[in-house]
């Protein structure tokens, strides 16, 4: 019911704002792990290895950022929201734990981010969607007549690329 969807979106937006101690503890671990290996084995790995932390680690406080940004921008946006009922706004203390095996959902978002709005993610872009938008130009071609008249159902349409390219 409402209950356990509205538990359920609580909990997902939660774990949103834990992202950035997902990647602390991550990169500790890493640390750990490679300060563990023994001289001759850590003298093989490229310094590149040990320059990407501190990276990792101000890329993770951007991110966070936006993460945050998208839980306000949710919680005043949801399906309560929109019956014209407060909802109320997830914090990282109010519910139950949130286990590491959750961080596969702020991965994907920034995945789906990188995919379908960033210039690097063009090439991954054309390689799926302009197969589908030149499909759609061949078998519903817009003209004077029927511009803005025709729909097209986007199943789960992501972050919302794909609507905007057929649109």
């Amino acid at each position: 019911g409402d209950s356990e969807e509205e538990d359920h979106w609580h909990n997902v937006m939660r774990t949103f704002l834990f992202y950035e101690d997902f990647v602390a503890f991550d990169l500790g671990r890493r640390q750990e792990h490679i300060n563990k290996l023994p001289p001759k084995f850590a003298d093989r790995l490229p310094n590149l290895t040990f320059e990407k932390f501190p990276a990792l680690q101000h890329a993770s406080v951007n991110n966070q950022v936006f993460f945050e940004d998208m839980v306000h921008f949710q919680a005043s946006n949801n399906f309560h929201a929109q019956r014209g009922t407060p909802s109320k706004y997830p914090t990282k203390n109010n519910g139950p734990i949130i286990p590491l095996n959750q961080q596969h959902r702020n991965i994907a978002v920034l995945h789906s981010l990188y995919r379908e709005w960033s210039v690097q993610g063009l090439a991954e872009r054309d390689s799926t969607f302009k197969l589908l938008v030149d499909e759609l130009k061949l078998r519903l071609p817009v003209t004077a007549e029927n511009a803005f008249k025709q729909k097209v159902l986007v199943p789960g349409c992501g972050l919302g690329r794909l609507p905007l390219e057929i649109a």
